[in-house]
């Protein structure tokens, strides 16, 4: 199984992410993988512009403006993230902006390590990037490889 683009980070509580993994869990066979990635904490979640950055569409010649804005919740361990984006016309007209609100969850590789065990799951690998690189302080993804060993646990 695989839970592709740091989606797992959209389950905002302990409990939403125990339930997915139970569910991974029970989808597969013994010896079966479950393979996903999460940004590192503290890692950028926006689109790392500058507020009110211009930007022009090479392949259309069309231009924007983009905005991201990041609050950071420790206690709940949230980001949020605020996208924005407005067009520009040729004519010097501007269209509405229109924003999103994106919020993520994130964990610390101690607290996936124990979740995992927990669920019934071993740890295979952990790698900092899809090179297949340790996990270190210059790494930006953690990307977990785990193979389901246990029954399932209440």
């Amino acid at each position: 199984i695989i839970i592709p683009a740091r989606s797992f980070q959209l389950l905002l509580t302990p409990r939403a992410q125990r339930e997915c993994l139970r569910a991974a869990h029970r989808h597969l066979n013994p010896g079966g993988r479950l393979i996903f990635d999460l940004a590192v904490p503290g890692q950028v979640v926006g689109l790392g512009v500058q507020e009110g950055q211009p930007v022009q569409d090479s392949a259309t010649g069309r231009r924007f403006t983009l905005w991201t804005h990041d609050l950071v919740d420790h206690a709940t361990q949230r980001y949020q993230s605020t996208f924005g984006v407005q067009e520009h016309f040729a004519n010097g007209a501007s269209g509405r902006p229109f924003f999103r609100v994106v919020e993520l969850r994130y964990s610390y590789p101690e607290q996936v390590r124990a979740l995992l065990r927990f669920i019934g799951f071993a740890e295979e690998a952990l790698y900092g990037n899809f090179g297949r690189s340790p996990l270190g302080p210059e790494s930006t993804e953690m990307i977990w490889v785990a193979r389901r060993v246990a029954m399932l646990r209440d």
